[in-house]
Parts: C-alpha cells; structure tokens; sequence
C-alpha cells in the first residue's frame, strides 16, 4: 500500500506542477510581455527631443537617449535618427533608443593650407564641414594662392581649433601692384 500512496503523490505532484507550469506559460506570461499588444514606432526623426518624447509617450513607448552626432543641417536637440525605425511594429512600453543632434558643435584643428590654390583649400575646407564665406583679393607674390584665412573678423592660423560648420572667408593673392578688391 506505501508504495501505491507513493506512486500516487508523486503523479499528483507531477500533475500539479506541470499545471502550474501551462497557467504560467499560457495567461501569465503572455500578460507580463505584452502579447500581442503591438504598436507602429513613429517618425521622430528631425523632431525636437521634447516633441518626439510626447509622441512616443501617445504611442506608449519609452525612450533612452543613446548618442549624440552633429548635422549642420539640423537644429540642437532635434532627433538624428532612432532605432527600431519608422514604421517597424514593437511591444507596448518598449525603450526606443534615440541619436541626438548635439547643442554645440565638435571643432576640428585648422588645417595648413597657406599658399594652395583656392580650389584645394574649398575642397580641404569642406571636408571638415567648414563653410566657404567671402572671398577677398590682396596684392602678393604668391598670385592665385590663398594667402590668409579668416573667422569672425580675425586671421586663422593651422591647428587652431574651429566649430564645424563656421564660416571661413579666404584671402587670394592677385597681381603685385594690383588694387585690393572684394568680392562677395
């Protein structure tokens, strides 16, 4: 008889836990992620930070900010790009993870580009997201090369650190004994 008992708590058991085990694969689980409770992310991109946050937050979404970049093309604090994209479906209450423009713009060291051509130093000055401003003329022996750079009114030497996206007005040598013009 002990041995039958024993089989027969032993199947109860068994039975019970594997019970519980479907009750909590089957209504508990599925209640603590979220099953099937699906939304459509929303495009922030180009959104103010705290725009794009009360967008998300309507969707029910959350939202970490990740990273900053820098565009010259956007404003401070506006959203770069986010992860999961547009238009991908997620779960209710997901974290969207979110690339900020930054607020203030990363500087590159001033390359040495005294005595190049202008187009080389267009070329060298774009590349480091540098803006081309005005272009002045002065009499040199250097004709047609650039022979000096300037930032808000004072004169640019290599290695000096500079905000992307400045403006940089350059200074062209011309003929020796030619009068100084301007051109804008």
């Amino acid at each position: 008889m002990t041995l039958l008992r024993l089989f027969t708590h032993t199947t109860v058991v068994i039975l019970l836990l594997v019970l519980l085990f479907l009750v909590f694969c089957r209504i508990y689980l599925p209640y603590l992620t979220h099953s099937g409770k699906e939304v459509v992310v929303p495009n922030v991109t180009h959104l103010p930070l705290d725009q794009a946050v009360k967008i998300l937050a309507g969707h029910g979404l959350r939202y970490e900010v990740i990273d900053s970049a820098w565009s010259p093309l956007q404003k401070p604090l506006t959203v770069v790009q986010h992860y999961p994209k547009a238009s991908a479906k997620v779960k209710i209450n997901r974290r969207i993870q979110l690339w900020l423009n930054r607020r203030i713009p990363p500087t590159v060291a001033f390359p040495e580009l005294i005595y190049t051509s202008p187009a080389f130093a267009r070329e060298q000055l774009e590349k480091l997201d540098l803006k081309l401003g005005n272009t002045a003329y002065r009499p040199d022996l250097a004709k047609d090369a650039v022979i000096e750079f300037r930032y808000q009114d004072g004169v640019i030497h290599a290695g000096q650190k500079i905000p992307k996206g400045s403006v940089i007005d350059i200074v062209i040598a011309t003929a020796v004994y030619a009068e100084p013009r301007i051109k804008n």
